[in-house]
């Protein structure tokens, strides 16, 4: 398995396991609940990974002009802070 399939794999986790944890209510509420930190970290993770993942497939595919174009796009966009 290449490497960047594994960072993919990570962060699909990450986020499908961070996403639900948030906590609802309101701001006050969100930011005292003990799970807001671990389901942010979790989802930080998730989109570094991504984020590396997509930086190592541009390495090493051999992809068609179009393609890159949009590969770079996700890497921007996954790189653009929330």
């Amino acid at each position: 398995m290449t490497l960047w399939r594994v960072f993919f794999i990570l962060a699909a986790i990450f986020i499908m396991v961070g996403g639900p944890q948030h906590p609802g209510g309101t701001m006050a509420e969100m930011l005292t609940h003990p799970k807001w930190v671990p389901a942010h970290l979790l989802l930080l993770g998730g989109f570094a990974s991504l984020l590396a993942g997509l930086l190592l497939f541009r390495r090493k595919a051999s992809l068609p002009e179009r393609t890159l174009w949009w590969l770079r796009l996700a890497i921007v966009g996954t790189a653009l802070p929330r």
